[in-house]
């Protein structure tokens, strides 16, 4: 469900309004939804509106799939620098906080943050092979990550 003024994919329009309301308090009386604005119930709805916020409502299907870009673009930050600062404290616990110098501690800290920098890169660059694995096809050939293409002995 979605507020009328959004754009989807699937949505009726306005020519299809009167379909579409019927379409939605069909639908509504049988499933369990909240209002996007509010997060009223609409269970058994009367008018395609919802009644305590009175946001108009439409039905509509959203066949687009996952975007994750923005996502790993926001998480990754965090995740790099979570595992630098576990590192950070693992090497500080391994070389204790005796007077010793101070470049071995700082090369495994700086390496360690290189290699979590171009992990994240890599699963960045590769997440579609990552999140989209096609299924094993019915022949029992399948391809692994690289292509190599392997078939099962059957």
């Amino acid at each position: 469900m979605h507020r009328a003024g959004d754009t989807q994919p699937g949505a009726l329009g306005p020519a299809d309004a009167p379909e579409a309301a019927e379409a939605l308090v069909a639908h509504l009386l049988d499933v369990d939804a909240n209002c996007p604005a509010c997060s009223a119930p609409l269970r058994g709805l009367a008018a395609p509106a919802c009644p305590t916020c009175r946001q108009p409502l439409v039905l509509s299907l959203d066949d687009r799939p996952p975007r994750f870009g923005w996502f790993l673009v926001t998480v990754m930050p965090g995740c790099m620098t979570g595992g630098v600062a576990f590192i950070v404290v693992l090497v500080i616990c391994w070389f204790g906080l005796q007077p010793r110098p101070a470049w071995p501690m700082f090369a495994t800290v700086m390496t360690m943050a290189f290699a979590d920098a171009v992990l994240g890169l890599w699963a960045y660059a590769h997440r579609a092979r990552l999140i989209w694995q096609p299924p094993p096809r019915a022949s029992g050939c399948w391809r692994w990550p690289r292509g190599v293409p392997t078939c099962s002995s059957s």
